[in-house]
């Protein structure tokens, strides 16, 4: 797993978009406060990512949860933003969408 989190780029440069230091630490805080999501090691590395990213990993590693917050705390913390998540099957972003429903619901807006 060493080559899984050198491919995510350093938040904090993101080319014209910078992104706060402290928002991608952050994220780890919201999802665990606000959203009721306890990420493990591997999943804070994918939250704390850039605005790009692949995630191969095992079956039921959680990557539509992961991706949920990631786009709910996007939403959430950057006003007029806009996520764009692509998956190869209706039911793959049907589940992006439950979950990410859930923790919108979780917000209370």
């Amino acid at each position: 797993m060493e080559t899984f989190h050198k491919n995510f780029r350093d938040p904090v440069s993101e080319g014209d978009h910078k992104v706060e230091a402290e928002d991608a630490a952050d994220i780890v805080s919201f999802v665990r406060e606000q959203l009721g999501f306890d990420p493990d090691e591997k999943q804070q590395l994918v939250l704390r990512g850039g605005r790009r990213g692949i995630v191969n990993c095992t079956r039921q590693w959680g990557k539509s949860t992961v991706t949920a917050a990631k786009a709910v705390h996007r939403a959430y913390s950057v006003a007029g933003s806009l996520t764009l998540v692509l998956t190869p099957s209706a039911r793959q972003s049907g589940e992006f969408l439950r979950k990410a429903e859930e923790f919108v619901r979780k917000l209370g807006n």
